[in-house]
């Protein structure tokens, strides 16, 4: 169903496209109007673009990566305590804008999948899957999970030492993953005093 006024909301999907052409993934906006409208949108380069409109844009934002690469990518668009907007890629916010005013969304206008329904054009050029929209903001950590989940599933998996020391990861069945490096972040050294000081240098 259509959103409604200032409500926090979520978009989010699953694509999977090689398009340099643009589509629209979901969108709030038909042929009677578009102002009260939201848009998350494939832009023709490749990026993701997040529109909110009502009275002027609130949010005409766009990512700075593009992932028109064939593979599938877990895409959201979040407008958070009224005046935040956030786009997101397979789980990390990738892009971020502020707005003073909060745009109402208009309930009377009708919600589509794949095309914009006021133009007749920009159909979506690939894949999609698991759209949905949510009123209220998913929090970033629910985001990265469904995008987690999506791309690895909710096997577990185990971590073993070894010999040299180092930690080899194992999953249940297929080719073993590259890996994320969701929120992972590095120190140029780590001093462990367990057992004894040793410091590390290049840690994880």
């Amino acid at each position: 169903p259509a959103l409604v006024g200032q409500t926090d909301f979520t978009l989010e999907a699953w694509i999977n496209t090689t398009a340099t052409t643009a589509g629209r993934i979901i969108q709030q906006r038909d042929a009677g109007g578009f102002d009260g409208q939201y848009m998350l949108t494939f832009l023709a380069d490749g990026r993701i673009g997040f529109v909110v409109y009502g009275g002027g844009y609130q949010f005409n934002m766009s990512s700075p990566n593009s992932i028109n690469d064939g593979n599938w990518h877990h895409v959201a668009a979040v407008r958070r305590n009224g005046t935040n907007g956030v786009i997101y890629i397979d789980g990390t916010a990738v892009a971020t804008a502020t707005s003073a005013s909060i745009a109402p969304l208009l309930p009377t206008l009708a919600t589509y999948i794949g095309s914009d329904q006021r133009d007749h054009n920009n159909y979506f050029n690939g894949s999609l899957s698991d759209v949905a929209t949510y009123p209220y903001a998913l929090s970033a950590s629910r985001i990265t999970l469904h995008a987690y989940n999506g791309l690895l599933g909710n096997s577990g998996f185990s971590v073993g030492i070894v010999p040299g020391g180092f930690i080899a990861d194992t999953k249940p069945t297929g080719s073993l993953h590259a890996g994320l490096n969701t929120k992972s972040t590095w120190s140029a050294s780590s001093t462990d005093t367990g057992g004894g000081s040793l410091t590390r240098t290049g840690v994880e």
